[in-house]
């Protein structure tokens, strides 16, 4: 158990490990929603709208919020004090 903390912690943390990273918080929050998102919908329009799924216009809108929110933790970490 402690090794996960401390994997979710380092993920999750400023530089010092100790400080919760809100961008990296909310960041990881929103990819983990987002695949939920994309297989329950693929899901519903499968089996109850019987249609196919597009999932490649699905994706490529999710990869691009990712992107973005990997760019804002790169720009936080520029600036972050070492």
């Amino acid at each position: 158990m402690n090794r996960i903390r401390a994997l979710l912690l380092s993920l999750f943390s400023e530089c010092d490990n100790a400080t919760p990273d809100v961008v990296r918080v909310v960041g990881g929050l929103l990819a983990f929603v987002g695949g939920i998102e994309f297989l329950w919908l693929s899901a519903w329009d499968v089996i109850v709208n019987k249609q196919p799924f597009a999932h490649e216009h699905f994706g490529a809108g999710l990869s691009l919020v990712i992107a973005a929110l990997g760019a804002a933790v790169a720009a936080k970490a520029l600036t972050e004090k070492h």
